[in-house]
Order: structure tokens, then sequence, then C-alpha cells
């Protein structure tokens, strides 16, 4: 009763088969509240200025009583505007999602079938569940374009209730406000409690179900009811391990310490960027003075636009690629002349957070650049991090012979890149939707694809290679930046590896006509959904030890200061490389029993629950292989190689073990007799003894 006619609970309780929407109704009451609003506002305005106004609630409660009445007959209209006006036709064939006659810009397949599913699904249970009838307003109707009517009557209430509360407002003090919003509160709560209840409507039972169809109900509302709990539960787990790593991960707050200076962490928008005079002094600086400088240059903030840096990845954080450089001459005497100004003018002090030598050696004879980069970070709790890298590269490629076979390798890839590319688009538009149906096909797609991207980097890296040469060639004692071109090398490297990889993993696909080969395909195939779920499980067991030993041993041990380390070093305990002897001095009893608690429930429940899985799975193909009585394709490959190259063995032998593998079809255990079969024969005894027959004559 209430689901419909309540004007408030009917926003969330809405008959499935009622035309009047629930963004209807959330419309009809904001403008219940909107007018509720300007109500009181005007007999608040009728009531003097703010300081005339007295305490009484006899009288607040009758103005919102007064407020209620006056507002409930045009939130009625609109009400019945929407209830009765007839749905707009429509063709009897368009659904909920599929609208007839244009089609959705923005569509999920999977998503948008569920839902009208799930849409036709509970309009059909409604209506064999359920018949409805409303005696008051089963004569009336009105048309499909009262809805419009109805729309701009509430947006023109909105817009002007909206309007006079602004004006009246500004006259309002505290006090009239304060009086304002009790009369409104006390007007909504009579409207909820003591207005919509009297309403009703009455619903018409309808005949009984079929046993069948009231089961099948029943099956799925349980299994709706099951999903709604497991949401429910995952959601509240979510919540509940997310607030304990909250209390967990809490740092002690320093307001108790009020006469200890803290210093601010690095962030790269919060940056210095201004420029200084020496000592890190304000400016304006003397000309004449910092001539006689050698690192002056060395107080002004150098963009990372400027020197084509990119962020330089930490141990501790992650710096942007510009600063305050000094660049370091190659003679010795000027370099330590500028080393010494820096310390004695304190270039280096409590507010920086890092400072990296960079410098990059050249190999004439090995054609190899070697960028080197050493990084020292000073956190803002104190401290010392040290940090390295080191880049090789080839910055000149296809230099001597080994180079020219480079260059060959590279364009036999991309005519094949080409002649893959054409082989794919063609078995696309042969297989349409079927195409990804084959795991391989979707491979060789994915291959394709990362081979172009490298052929981009490739190309991207001799743009930036070139450039970067001739500034170094220009200026040979001058400071180049090599940082963004070992990082693009070392990931072009990276995806030259991946490709190498998958090059070598479609082999299996080649060889998978071999039995053997094809029976692990095969295996992987048929516990691919069972690995995929276990996969997840095994992510969050292995996400939830790595969590835990980086809040154990996080503060004390490098391998686990952050997550990242502690995913690293979980994994290499894994096979093998344990680091349970730095655990066991730093943390001796939860040491031991986070080493037990991981080898017990990781490497061995989990990783017996997968070998259990893969157990059952090779016994299944392997019953399966047992039906299988042909041939292998191998077997047949090397039976014509051992036709193709032997010599010695008589036609005759050839032809009775051919015969004995094949024999001759026979009725009522007699050969069949043809008498061209003997002709044939002795023509194929007479091609075999030329074929195989020493062109010598021995």
């Amino acid at each position: 009763m209430y689901s419909e006619n309540h004007m408030w609970v009917s926003i969330a309780y809405r008959p499935q088969s009622s035309n009047y929407t629930r963004c209807q109704r959330v419309s009809c009451a904001l403008t219940l509240n909107m007018l509720s609003l300007i109500v009181n506002a005007m007999f608040l305005r009728a009531g003097g200025k703010d300081g005339d106004i007295e305490d009484d609630a006899d009288i607040q409660v009758h103005t919102s009583f007064i407020s209620t009445l006056i507002v409930t007959p045009p939130t009625i209209l609109l009400i019945y505007l929407f209830k009765l006006s007839k749905p707009k036709p429509v063709d009897p064939n368009t659904t909920l999602f599929k609208p007839s006659g244009r089609s959705t810009k923005i569509r999920v397949p999977m998503v948008h079938d569920w839902l009208e599913k799930q849409h036709q699904c509970s309009v059909q249970l409604e209506k064999c569940l359920v018949q409805k009838g409303y005696p008051s307003t089963q004569g009336l109707k009105l048309p499909y374009q009262c809805t419009y009517l109805a729309w701009f009557l509430v947006f023109l209430i909105w817009f002007l209730c909206a309007f006079f509360i602004m004006l009246y407002s500004m006259e309002w003090g505290k006090k009239k406000s304060e009086e304002w919003l009790t009369t409104f509160f006390l007007s909504c709560f009579q409207s909820i409690f003591c207005l919509d209840p009297p309403q009703g409507g009455m619903r018409l039972a309808a005949p009984p179900l079929d046993m069948g169809h009231l089961k099948k109900a029943k099956r799925l509302r349980q299994k709706e009811l099951q999903l709604n709990r497991a949401i429910r539960d995952t959601i509240l787990n979510l919540l509940m391990c997310w607030i304990i790593y909250s209390i967990a991960c809490n740092r002690c707050r320093n307001e108790y310490m009020d006469e200890t200076k803290c210093y601010k962490n690095y962030n790269e928008p919060d940056e210095e960027t201004g420029a200084f005079c020496i000592g890190w002094k304000a400016g304006p600086c003397d000309d004449k003075k910092s001539i006689y400088n050698f690192s002056s240059a060395a107080w002004n903030f150098t963009s990372a636009f400027d020197i084509w840096g990119i962020p330089i990845a930490g141990g501790y954080n992650i710096y942007g690629g510009g600063g305050y450089i000094a660049k370091l001459d190659v003679n010795m005497l000027v370099s330590q002349t500028i080393v010494n100004e820096l310390y004695l003018n304190s270039w280096i002090d409590r507010h920086t957070r890092a400072v990296a030598l960079e410098f990059t050696l050249n190999c004439l004879q090995a054609n190899i650049f070697t960028y080197n980069m050493f990084l020292v970070e000073f956190p803002e709790t104190g401290g010392a991090f040290v940090h390295y890298g080191i880049h090789p590269m080839n910055v000149y490629q296809h230099v001597g012979p080994m180079g020219l076979y480079t260059l060959a390798c590279e364009l036999i890839y991309i005519v094949f890149l080409v002649g893959f590319t054409v082989m794919n688009i063609v078995m696309i538009v042969q297989q349409k939707k079927a195409f990804v149906s084959d795991a391989w096909q979707v491979y060789d797609l994915v291959f394709v694809m990362l081979g172009y991207v490298a052929i981009e980097m490739y190309f991207v890296r001799h743009v930036m290679t070139s450039q970067t040469m001739s500034v170094f060639n220009a200026d040979k004692k001058a400071f180049i930046n090599f940082y963004h071109i070992a990082i693009w090398n070392d990931m072009l490297v990276l995806l030259q590896g991946i490709l190498c990889f998958m090059a070598t993993l479609r082999l299996l696909n080649v060889l998978g006509y071999h039995k053997r080969i094809g029976t692990v395909v095969r295996v992987f195939k048929k516990i691919a959904s069972q690995l995929i779920w276990f996969s997840l499980f095994f992510t969050a067991c292995f996400t939830i030890y790595c969590i835990f030993g980086w809040l154990l041993f996080g503060a004390h041990l490098e391998y686990y200061k952050d997550i990242y380390s502690s995913l690293r070093t979980i994994f290499l305990s894994m096979i093998g490389k344990n680091r349970f002897t730095e655990m066991d001095n730093t943390s001796p009893y939860m040491a031991k029993i986070y080493f037990l608690l991981f080898i017990g429930f990781v490497d061995y429940l989990v990783l017996t629950t997968f070998l259990a899985l893969l157990s059952k799975t090779i016994d299944d193909v392997h019953v399966e292989a047992k039906k299988d009585t042909g041939d292998e394709l191998v077997d047949f490959v090397l039976k014509k190689m051992k036709r193709l190259i032997l010599v010695g063995k008589s036609v005759k032998r050839l032809v009775k073990d051919d015969e004995s593998k094949h024999p001759a079809p026979r009725i009522n255990n007699a050969r069949i007799e043809n008498p061209y079969i003997d002709a044939l024969e002795e023509i194929r005894n007479a091609l075999q003894c030329s074929l195989i027959s020493d062109p010598r004559g021995k």
C-alpha cells in the first residue's frame, strides 16, 4: 500500500509496473520541500525583524502545520499529473535498454544484457504474482503531454523558490534562520507521518502459481539472496581490513612537539623553483661578484624541459627531472674549485632531498655509451639513502659487420610483421567474431601489436639519440643528459625480450601436432577456468602475507620497507632464496611465527592445491589421449623421411611392410579380385624401383 501512495516510501519501493517513475517521485518530494521552505520564510518575514522573534514552540508548530496545508495541494496536483498521464506510445518490441529506431552510444554488452534480462524477469514475475488495480484512478487518464507540463511546473517552482529564499535569507540573522529551519523540519515531519499515511491503495490477489514456476522462482530468489550476502560480506570485510590497515599504519602526530622544527617531504609540485644568490640568499644578486664565482649557475633552478630530464626514481622517493645543477668541468682543478664553493656556501643543506651525480662514459672500440647516475637521498626524517643506476647502450647503430647483420634482421622482421598482419586481417574478415574464440589467434594478434609498438619505440629512440648526439658533437666538454635515452633503451630492450619470449612460446602451437606436447596444451586449456579462480585466491593470500611482513619488519629491514619490496622478497622466498637470518636477528619470535605460517600455508597448502588440480586434469587428458588411436604427424614425417633416405632395401620388402600395415580388403576371407590390380601393382613396383635403386646399378 505504502509502496505506491506514500510519497516518501514509494521512492525506495516503487512498483515495477507503475508509470509514475522514481525520478518523478523524487522531483515531487523536492518540490514539496522547496514550497515548504518558501512558505515558512514568508511566515517568518511577516513576524518582524530578527530581534523581535520570540521563542514559542506553539507558534512554530502552528506555522509548520499551516505551511504543510498550503503546500500539499500543488504537490498533489503534480503527483496526479505524473501518475495519470499515459505513457508515451512506443514500439511493443522495444525494451528498456534497447530503444527502437536508435542505437545506444555507450553500451556495455554483458551489463546491458544482464540488466535487460533482470528487468524482463521482474516484470513477468510481478504480472504473475500480483494483479494491480487502483479504483480511485482507474477511469481517468490524461494524455502523455501532461508529463511535459508537470516537468515545466517542477522546474519553475524550483527556480522561483530558490530565488526568493536567497533574497529572504539576506535579511535574516542567526536566530531567524534557526526558527526557519525548525519550522521547515516540523513541516517535513507532518508531511511524512501525518498526511501521507491516510492515503491507501489496494492490490487484488492473483490466481495461484504453477508449482514448477514457483520452485524455479524460489531457487532464483535463493541465489539472489546468496549473491547479496556474498557481496555484503565482501564489502564489510574489505572495509574492516581497510580500517585495521589504517590503524596499523597510523603515524604518531607531532602536535605536542611545539619546539621541534619539522621539514616537509619531497613532492614535485611543491619543489622550490626560484633563483637565489650564492648561499641561498634572496636576490637581487651582485653581478660583479657572481663573475668571479664558478658556481653561480648552481643556485638557479633548471627546468626538466631544458635538459631533456625525466623523473628520477630513487629508493625512497621519485624526484623531478629538473633542479639546481652544478656542471663540473673536464679540468680537475676547476671541478674541485666548484665543489669547494658549493661546500663552503652550504649548497647541500637541511632542505635538500636528493643529490645526483650523473656522467656518461664512452668506449669507441666497443661502441658503448654507459650512463651512470649515483643518487643520495636525504629524507625529511634525517639520514641518507644511497641509490645508483648504470645503463649501457649502443648509441651508434649498425656499425661494423654485426651492425649490418642486425640491420638485415630488422628489415626481415618488418617484412615478416607486415605479412603476419595481412594474414591476421584476412582471418578476422573471414571468421569475424569466431576469431577471438581461438586463443592462439588472439595471441598472434597481440604479438603483432607489440611488434608495431617496438618499431615505434625504436624510431623514437633513434630520433632522441640523433638530437642528443648533435648537441654532444657541437660541444663535447658540455654536460649532455643521456638519462632519457637510457630509460627509453631499457624499455625497448624489455619489449624485445617479451617479443622473444612470445615468439619462443609460439613453438607450442607449431609442435602441438605432437601428441605429448599437444597433451600439455590440452591440460592447460582444460584447467584454464579453474586456474583463474586459483590465481585470485593465491594473489589474495600472497598479498596478505606481503602486507603482514611489511607491518612486522618494514621499520627494521630494507627488504620489507614497502609493499613492492615485500612482494619481491616473499617471491624470492618461494623459490628458496629467503631472508630468514635478517628477520630472526630483528625479531626472533615473530620471525619464526611468520616464517612457519608462510611455509605451512602458502608453500604447502596453496601449492599443494595447485598440484592437486593439475594432477586431476592430467589424468582426465591422459584418458582422452588413449582413445585417440590416430597416427601422430611427427611419426608420419619420420616415415616419409625414412622412405626418402633408405637405400638398398628391396621394393618387395617395402611393399610387404606396407601391405602388412594396410592389408587389402577381403570379402568372406578372400581378397577382392580385379583384373586391373596386377597391372597397377606392376606399375607401382617399377616406379618405386626407379626411385630407390642405386643410380650406378649396384
